[in-house]
């Protein structure tokens, strides 16, 4: 992570792959590769967002 506040840090990224590899696992064959198709570009644009404006909580962390 560099040092502004817009970055996404490292385990943040690893986090919501694996958030993401988590909600797909609840999904079973063919409806959890639509669901993600489907999804695909709002999960997109949210990572976007982050990297952009940072997360809410950001101006409020001390660590």
């Amino acid at each position: 992570m560099t040092a502004d506040n817009n970055s996404v840090p490292d385990w943040a990224a690893k986090r919501s792959v694996r958030d993401e590899q988590r909600t797909l696992s609840g999904h079973r064959g063919k409806s959890g590769d639509e669901w993600l198709a489907q999804s695909r570009d709002s999960i997109n644009a949210y990572y976007d967002h982050v990297r952009e404006h940072g997360v809410f909580s950001g101006g409020l962390r001390f660590f």
